[in-house]
């Protein structure tokens, strides 16, 4: 949520899941604009998605709060 590109093993490791479950969502978020794949294979939010200050997506039609997050 910070905006840090991460390559999939790290995140992977941060949501407790396979790195060829994470690629494969990455792929689909891709396809559809929300995540974007930079230098090095690095995955990263679309970066006009985020709301500034806030743990929070804004996809236009909704707006999703992470306030788990730190």
């Amino acid at each position: 949520m910070k905006g840090e590109p991460l390559p999939v093993k790290e995140l992977a490791r941060r949501l407790s899941a396979k790195p060829g479950n994470i690629s494969k969502h990455c792929a689909v978020l891709i396809e559809f604009g929300i995540t974007q794949r930079g230098f090095g294979n690095l995955f990263k939010i679309q970066p006009h998605l985020l709301v500034p200050g806030q743990n929070a997506v804004d996809f236009g039609t909704v707006l999703i709060r992470l306030d788990h997050l730190d």
